[in-house]
């Protein structure tokens, strides 16, 4: 797991951060899928929680 503090955002605003990942070399499958995570969270009230979260799948293929 990774953690930022990306600091204050303005209601409506948003940031990102780019990962780059790398497949082990001695993987026994061709592809790998990895699931990303992403969790905000806010000290403040939030009037809408349900958007604070996401995640997206994708596939770690090995390089021939």
């Amino acid at each position: 797991m990774l953690t930022w503090n990306i600091g204050d955002l303005n209601p409506g605003a948003s940031g990102s951060i780019t990962v780059q990942m790398q497949s082990r070399f001695d993987q026994a499958q061709d592809t790998l899928n990895a699931t990303n995570q992403a969790r905000i969270s806010t000290p403040t009230t939030d009037e809408t929680p349900n958007n604070n979260t996401s995640s997206h799948t994708v596939a770690v293929e090995t390089v021939d």
